[in-house]
């Protein structure tokens, strides 16, 4: 879980079950692959790059996001988002994705 944070840079290398991310303000995420689902929600003024099986975001503006997921994003009430492909890279990525 990442919860109420401003102004941070988050990395998370490696594979995590699921991940939930919550009241961010001006922040930058780099995940590792997520096997199960991430949920989003109240996101702004901030950068995720993400790839896992499912993403929800919810309540999220003025944000970047860069996935690769499995099936289509599930989208509510977001504003001045925008979407790219992933583009993280570090040693053996591409073995745990």
């Amino acid at each position: 879980m990442l919860t109420n944070l401003s102004n941070c840079k988050v990395y998370l290398n490696g594979k995590c079950r699921a991940l939930y991310v919550n009241k961010l303000r001006n922040c930058q995420v780099y995940t590792g692959p997520v096997t199960e689902s991430v949920l989003i929600d109240d996101v702004e003024g901030s950068t995720l790059m993400l790839a896992s099986q499912q993403i929800r975001i919810h309540s999220t503006k003025n944000t970047y996001f860069y996935v690769r997921v499995r099936s289509p994003p599930i989208v509510e009430y977001i504003s001045s988002v925008r979407f790219a492909l992933f583009a993280l890279h570090y040693p053996r990525l591409e073995d745990a994705l």
